[in-house]
């Protein structure tokens, strides 16, 4: 058995000149057809990508003084390739193109049903114009289901408590509405943290699980909540 390794894709031996303007050094050791220094100057944004420089006059500065985003209606001062940071970002994700016209929606949708969120609360889709809805269209359920039952909107310094310390148990019956300016330290009681309970209540509530995991989740939360 030969100890010669396989030579593989043979190496690129013909390099072109770097066609950034005045330039006439190897690509090699670059990408996109400049140079290494080049290159690292297109990507700063000091070179355009066809080689000419944002400002020949100098050539380290380019952010100009009173230039503005090349987007349309922005305004924004330019930091990058002719754009505002926050343009540049979307442009470089794909979201939008040079011209600023919009290339995918990323608009992040509600999703349906109920589900639980980060800190053990429920969360369900806000109703259409809800002016306390979260970005992605979500509001907490206590505090919905509190809302709904006083008929007007919570105020952001009132909270919605739960009495047997289950986030999950959003019965109006098991909610509590208090002033937490006036509270003086008061806080949840030691058991109002999340556990497994809401997961396997959450869970329950979906359709489509077959009749064995419905029947095992149920033994198990019988038997943490009389435990």
């Amino acid at each position: 058995m030969s100890n010669h390794r396989h030579p593989g894709r043979p190496r690129k031996m013909d390099y072109p000149t770097c066609h950034a303007d005045g330039c006439e050094r190897s690509s090699k050791g670059g990408a996109h057809g400049f140079c290494h220094s080049h290159y690292m100057a297109n990507r700063r944004g000091y070179l355009r990508n066809d080689g000419t420089w944002v400002n020949p006059d100098g050539r380290h500065a380019p952010r100009l003084i009173g230039e503005t985003c090349s987007i349309p209606c922005c305004g924004g001062s330019v930091r990058t390739k002719g754009m505002c940071n926050r343009h540049y970002l979307q442009c470089r994700s794909g979201i939008i193109d040079e011209q600023g016209r919009v290339l995918r929606d990323f608009k992040k949708r509600a999703r349906k049903g109920r589900w639980a969120g980060r800190e053990g609360y429920v969360l369900v889709p806000a109703p259409d114009g809800h002016p306390h809805a979260r970005v992605d269209g979500s509001i907490l359920e206590h505090r919905l289901v509190m809302e709904q039952h006083l008929g007007r909107p919570l105020e952001e310094h009132e909270i919605v408590h739960h009495k047997d310390g289950k986030r999950w148990n959003n019965y109006i019956e098991n909610l509590e509405l208090m002033d937490g300016r006036s509270r003086k330290g008061r806080g949840h009681p030691p058991s109002h943290s999340f556990d497994v309970l809401l997961a396997i209540q959450v869970i329950l509530q979906q359709d489509g699980i077959t009749e064995d995991l419905r029947s095992g989740l149920a033994d198990y939360r019988n038997a943490l909540e009389a435990a």
